[in-house]
């Protein structure tokens, strides 16, 4: 449930760092994955000390309070009449104008990410992620910390959100909470 939230809080970091610091694309996709990687394990921390439907409950929770934040930080956000005026996705001099581009673009960012949790799957930390999802009483009793492994990739997952985060605030150029533009 956090997952939405964390691609529109990239989008907004995004949206910030572009239109009020002018900084190109390549220095906010690290920064914006820095940050969501932060942020998610202060939200880890928090809701994983619950379990089953509380777990979920909990990551609503989070996500209603980032919302809510969002809507009302005029000062930083602009509230439900967003940022407006991002500019158009630059690499190396060249705009990403057409829809054609920016799809080839996305798609190759997530070629990346498949090869990333393909690697990931395969190393000891997936078996153990594996060996998690199928019986946790089981792994903890083969030695496996499990609140570590769920801290990882809650924090993991939390940073490979940040980059459809970071494409759709470029995608779209313009941010807004609500549900309609003003």
């Amino acid at each position: 449930l956090v997952g939405s939230e964390m691609c529109i809080r990239d989008s907004y970091t995004t949206a910030i760092l572009t239109t009020q610091f002018q900084l190109p694309f390549l220095f906010i996709l690290p920064i914006a994955i820095l940050i969501n990687g932060l942020l998610s394990i202060i939200v880890a921390s928090i809701s994983l000390r619950t379990i089953d439907d509380y777990f979920i409950i909990c990551t609503l929770g989070i996500q209603v309070i980032a919302f809510s934040l969002m809507n009302n930080w005029m000062e930083v956000t602009n509230g439900p009449l967003g940022i407006a005026n991002i500019p158009m996705l630059n690499i190396g001099g060249y705009i990403f104008e057409d829809k054609f581009p920016f799809l080839l673009l996305t798609l190759s960012f997530t070629f990346i990410i498949h090869i990333l949790i393909s690697y990931i799957v395969n190393t000891s930390f997936g078996y153990t992620l594996r060996s998690l999802s199928e019986d946790e009483l089981y792994t903890a009793s083969i030695g496996k910390n499990i609140y570590l492994s769920k801290l990882t990739v809650f924090t993991l997952s939390g940073m490979i959100a940040a980059i459809p985060g970071v494409l759709y605030a470029y995608y779209i150029c313009l941010l807004y909470t609500s549900p309609s533009p003003r």
